[in-house]
């Protein structure tokens, strides 16, 4: 009976090890978040108007160059779709050397819808960056 349970332990452990280290996205371990800023702002005196406006610095601290195609913001609460009025993709075209570090500044508008909240500064959870090879990574900020 003992050697039941020991086994079920070892069978659960695999596969939560497993499904943690399944992903679509690599992570690529080097490329850290310095600092993040985030700003929403009211626009035109509109209630359900809103601006935000980030800033994350990242810094290549891996031994690999990176040449970016772009990069877009991972929301912790999904914004739904129709609330942007625009792609949250920036294309940048950057080679990303080591050692160096990269501001990445944007900002777009949206509309409220209701029932939807956001709480100011923990908005941003990573980021999807499109490599120029094509190889699609994110970074955890």
């Amino acid at each position: 009976m003992k050697k039941d349970y020991g086994i079920l332990v070892i069978i659960m452990a695999t596969c939560i090890a497993m499904t943690i280290g399944c992903s679509d996205k690599e992570i690529i371990k080097g490329i850290n978040s310095l600092s993040v800023s985030e700003k929403i702002e009211p626009l035109s005196g509109k209630e359900s108007e809103k601006k935000f406006s980030y800033t994350i610095i990242l810094k290549n601290q891996s031994a690999t160059d990176f040449e970016i195609e772009w990069i877009e913001p991972v929301f912790q609460s999904d914004i739904p779709k129709s609330m942007v009025n625009k792609d949250l993709r920036q294309f940048v075209s950057n080679k990303f050397n080591k050692d160096e570090e990269l501001i990445i500044e944007n900002s777009f508008q949206f509309t409220m819808e209701k029932g939807w909240s956001y709480q100011v500064g923990e908005n941003i959870s990573g980021l999807n960056i499109k490599l120029k090879n094509g190889e699609l990574i994110y970074i955890d900020i």
